[in-house]
């Protein structure tokens, strides 16, 4: 919303709630040694549904078109999914949703162990801090 607006950001038509499947679209040094297609975990109801000026669309998922976006020369990045959480938590917090019983679809709920790989969000974060 702060480099776009408003129209720039809206509810989704569905939620990302568990392991949803990214797919890198642009290479970018941030994505440097990453698989171009991982599972993440996700919990979001809102997306960034039109790139605010200067913004390079990065990736994408199913469900969110635009999952990751670079401001154009500079080191900001926007990004839906949670390369920060870890299995046990994303797996707890999915439990929790469950037990809820939210009436939205969970993503691979119970598959987080075959699904993470923790050199997904170790390798993002130390190109990050790279850049």
């Amino acid at each position: 919303r702060v480099l776009g607006g408003k129209t720039h950001v809206r509810r989704a038509a569905e939620p990302e709630l568990g392991w949803g499947k990214v797919e890198f679209i642009a290479d970018s040094e941030f994505t440097r040694g990453v698989p171009r297609e991982f599972h993440s975990y996700q919990s979001h109801f809102d997306e960034v549904c039109e790139l605010p000026p200067g913004m390079i669309h990065l990736a994408r998922s199913e469900r969110c078109e635009i999952q990751a976006m670079r401001l154009e020369g500079k080191p900001v990045f926007g990004i839906q999914f949670h390369p920060e959480k870890l299995l046990e938590e994303g797996e707890a917090s999915l439990a929790i949703k469950k037990k809820q019983k939210i009436k939205h679809d969970l993503l691979n709920a119970g598959r987080g162990k075959s699904l993470y790989d923790s050199l997904i969000g170790e390798t993002l974060f130390k190109n990050f801090l790279h850049l």
